[in-house]
């Protein structure tokens, strides 16, 4: 067949095929594969396109790519992020809306007349499904290995007398298949075969992807067309006897799989099929002939022998792959394969809307300023429900009491087995999606899906959305077009709705959120997030094989290729209760750890991130990993040794150095007691010991947040501990600087009138300097709460003079200041000007307050200094050291006074 190219019947401007590259870190192979097709002869203009799916590559592919742009026509990239060729090959389906497809392999070299070819059996034959041509095998080294012969590849090139013949699959690169036919074969809802990922070599995908094509079309059939040809370019390591080996036993053992997933709906009787056929292809494997006929030189060195025994070896590898494939199905008689042999899912977004998408001929998003300007963009929240019927009503109110309201509200109901359906079905403009149950990370794929908005945030159904968390997301999106999403600030509650703390929102510079993130997870809750739906979608949704962690992998997947922001802003409020997701430490720590390993490739060549990444494993490890060990040494203590020590040996898997530096201070530490107890006299005349410094050896604190973005600080353990102690005395009127939040918590229903003072915030019931406040009438207040205030203030005294002015008679002033401790680094750093004692406080107190009428305690210890000093959180200390007090080390000093109920 001779190139028809420039007699096709279609117009100049019809888009007929989209060649779909699909690549993973071979940026110089991808180049020849370019090379050739900008050799292709003349075909009219705008018939054909190139589509590069870039398969998460950290080389230089981008660069490569940009060096063709204006010699390929409608060259385009398309980013997949999921690992793997047919993820990629889902993505090239996805973003094209050509009705053919070609996929070519980036180790592939088509003919010069190969577009022409291709082009011209589709005018021919434009009812088939599906076909291939010719592969022609070529070597990297140029050596010709005797194992690896073109006649072992027959079942890929049958013989055809140079007419295209009828196949009822396809092998090898080069597919060409008819996009209605693939979408209305179910291949993106099924599950499919996880082709060629990582080094799995787990094979078959496009098998499954052509006989998928063959049973969704209109009985076209697949064909086998020599005159499209092209080289497949073998890589020198893919040419060893143990690589070819496994392969063959990876095909074999897949084969029965892709029947079982692909024929049951369009070949009755299949089953019986199967059988006979795969006792006929094993016996045939044994004997060394089921992929190839007995055409093997012998010369006169023997190798023809060798090469022999070596087709024997093969065929056996085909023959036990059969077997236990077969073995397989026949223990899995209803089909149910999800989690078989690297058959999976559909991950990303949810499969029917994609088919829908694909249909429509959707390309994939970029990143933009959405709509007209100066129209308001749209925005959506999804809330995913699991159970929490009970807690969803609180959720869907709180978005409808938005200032502003989103555009779209949807619940995604993740296989609930209570009464969220009937929750949802009081609201009306809600809109409700089941999915049987397949965790967060589909949910809430589910949701991006079934919403068009231009900013969505997601919800879970026990959290709940400050009444501006719509108005202020969409504003920062719409005032910074760039960003892929912003983050604020938010409130933890209990499960009764109760305030329980607000950490200060992180402020992260512009262009330093993927080192932040790599250090830990600065957002702390997903509901004080909103994204730009588009470069959410580009990215690919969350990834459904994470059951936890799922928002941390796309903040540190977005934050790598596009900017992101934070605004100081509190817009959610979020839930915490026993049994949450976060309370299981060793499944946190296996996830998050794996999370943050996906970034090393990512970070190599970069000092900086390579050191965020470091810390980020030491933080994870800190915040998780503490308490999984204890929880392991406590259990071995208890007698459950088996699972404590199953638990210890997934901790020294997952962090090796770390864990084994813990195991070692336990041990050394009771070898030391012990050795106390024996010769206590002569331990105190030796000389002290070398201090270890280990990870403290370092200029630069852990954090500079106090430890606010690690927890809840240690300041802030003391100061609960402190106020939970005297909550008898928040009661009545209470005023409290900067907002209400302990009031509520630790007052509660004991609390008639919540008012606080700020300096500058016109939300606060009163402004102004708490030193000079006439605005606030004597003697109103039964108790204030001043929390770390006093050393931002130049003159104290006035202000505790001004505190009892205000006070009832009887009223009582619970107050705290900082000792030691580092200076604030935000705006509060140039008011920060003292730091006190329990001495310097205590005078202060009963200058005003009068003798007796003051009691004054200092918190903290030298261990609960350093730590506070270096940013870390309480979180990270046992409760036993944190709570011994040493008057020499004070990190909080708390004091309480009562106004005397005598005038004057």
């Amino acid at each position: 067949m001779s190139s028809h190219g420039g007699s096709r019947r279609l117009a100049a401007s019809d888009a007929v095929l989209d060649v779909v590259i699909c690549t993973y870190n071979r940026a110089e192979m991808l180049r020849g594969t370019l090379d050739s097709l900008t050799e292709q002869t003349v075909v009219p203009d705008g018939t054909w396109r190139v589509l590069v799916v870039d398969n998460n590559c950290t080389d230089h592919t981008q660069a490569v790519v940009a060096e063709y742009d204006g010699s390929l026509p409608g060259l385009r990239v398309v980013p997949e992020p999921r690992q793997g060729l047919t993820e990629a090959r889902r993505r090239g389906l996805l973003a094209s809306d050509a009705p053919w497809l070609a996929f070519v392999d980036d180790d592939c070299r088509p003919a010069p007349d190969w577009v022409a070819e291709v082009l011209h059996f589709i005018d021919l034959r434009p009812e088939v499904a599906g076909f291939n041509g010719f592969n022609s095998l070529r070597f990297a080294d140029g050596v010709r290995r005797p194992w690896v012969n073109p006649e072992m590849f027959a079942a890929m090139n049958p013989v055809s007398g140079g007419e295209p013949i009828r196949r009822r699959e396809l092998h090898g690169a080069g597919l060409v298949l008819r996009r209605q036919a693939v979408i209305g074969s179910g291949w993106l809802d099924a599950p499919y075969v996880d082709d060629r990922r990582g080094r799995s070599l787990v094979s078959g995908g496009d098998n499954a992807l052509s006989m998928r094509a063959d049973a969704g079309g209109d009985g076209g059939g697949l064909w086998f067309v020599p005159q499209v040809r092209l080289d497949h370019l073998i890589d020198v390591d893919r040419l060893r006897l143990g690589y070819l080996t496994r392969l063959m036993f990876r095909l074999a053992e897949s084969r029965p799989l892709i029947e079982t997933m692909v024929w049951p709906a369009s070949r009755p009787g299949w089953h019986r099929w199967s059988i006979r056929s795969t006792a006929r292809r094993t016996v045939k494997a044994a004997i060394g002939r089921a992929a190839w006929p007995d055409r093997l030189p012998l010369d006169r060195n023997g190798s023809g022998l060798a090469a022999r025994a070596r087709v024997v070896l093969f065929g056996w590898a085909n023959a036990i792959g059969y077997a236990v494939g077969y073995a397989r199905l026949a223990a899995d008689p209803d089909g149910r394969l999800d989690a078989i042999l690297g058959l999976v899912a559909p991950g990303g977004p949810d499969p029917v809307p994609a088919r829908a998408q694909a249909q429509a001929g959707a390309v994939t998003p970029v990143i933009s300023n959405p709509g007209p300007a100066g129209s308001r963009p749209t925005s959506a929240v999804a809330i995913a429900c699991h159970n929490h019927g009970h807690l969803l009503a609180d959720a869907i109110d709180s978005v409808l009491a938005q200032t502003q309201l989103p555009d779209e509200i949807i619940v995604v109901d993740d296989g609930s087995t209570d009464d969220t359906r009937q929750v949802v079905e009081r609201y009306p403009d809600v809109c409700y999606a089941y999915q049987t149950n397949q965790g967060l990370s589909a949910a809430r794929n589910k949701g991006l899906v079934r919403s068009s908005s231009d900013v969505i945030i997601f919800l879970d159904a026990d959290d709940r959305l400050l009444p501006d968390a719509v108005e202020i997301g969409t504003r920062r999106l719409t005032e910074r077009p760039g960003l892929a999403f912003v983050s604020g600030g938010y409130v933890r509650i209990d499960e009764q709705g109760g305030v329980l703390t607000a950490p200060t929102p992180a402020a992260v510079p512009d262009g330093e959120n993927y080192c932040a993130f790599l250090r830990a997870n600065y957002v702390g809750m997903h509901g004080a997030v909103a994204y730009r739906r588009s470069a959410l979608v580009e990215l690919g949704g969350f990834d459904t094989g994470l059951t936890c962690c799922e928002d941390y992998d796309v903040y540190l997947r977005l934050s790598r290729i596009h900017p992101v922001g934070t605004h100081p802003e509190l817009v959610a409020e979020y839930r915490t209760y026993e049994g949450s997701m976060s309370g299981n430490d060793k499944r946190m720590l296996s996830t998050v750890m794996a999370v943050l390993e996906a970034q090393r490739p990512h970070v190599a060549g970069n000092p900086e991130r390579q050191a965020a990444l470091a810390d980020g494993g030491h933080y994870w490890f800190n915040l998780y990993g503490q308490r999984a060990f204890d929880r392991s040494v406590a259990a071995i203590r208890r007698g459950s040794r088996w699972s404590g020590l199953r638990d210890l040996a997934v901790l020294i898997r997952l962090a090796p150095g770390r864990s084994c530096q813990l195991l070692s201070h336990r041990t050394w530490m009771k070898w030391v007691r012990r050795r106390d107890h024996r010769r206590n006299a002569r331990l105190q005349a030796r000389r002290p010991a070398t201090v270890r410094m280990g990870e403290l050896r370092r200029t630069v604190p852990f954090s500079r947040e106090f430890g606010f973005d690690r927890g809840l600080p240690i300041d802030r353990y003391y100061i609960e501990r402190f106020l939970a102690a005297h909550r008898s005395d928040i009661a009545g009127r209470v005023l409290e600087i900067g907002d209400s939040t302990y009031t509520h918590r630790f007052g509660g229903e004991q609390v008639t009138t919540a008012e606080c003072l700020h300096i500058d915030d016109p939300a606060a019931t009163y402004q102004g300097d708490l030193s000079d406040c006439p605005q606030i009438p004597d003697g109103s207040f039964d108790c204030a709460i001043v929390t770390q205030t006093l050393h931002l203030l130049y003159d104290p005294r006035r202000a505790v003079g001004s505190l009892n002015r205000i006070l009832k008679p009887g009223g009582v002033l619970l107050v705290t200041v900082p000792g030691i401790s580092q200076l604030s680094d935000d705006r509060w750093n140039e008011e920060w000007h003292w730091s006190f004692t329990d001495r310097s406080l205590g005078r202060m107190l009963r200058e005003q307050f009068g003798p007796g009428r003051v009691s004054v305690e200092a918190r903290g210890n030298v261990l609960a200094s350093i730590a506070f000093l270096h940013g870390l959180c309480s979180a990270e200390l046992r409760t036993s050291e944190l709570d011994v007090d040493d008057p020499l080390y004070q990190t909080v000093v708390c004091g309480r006074s009562i106004k005397s109920e005598e005038p004057g």
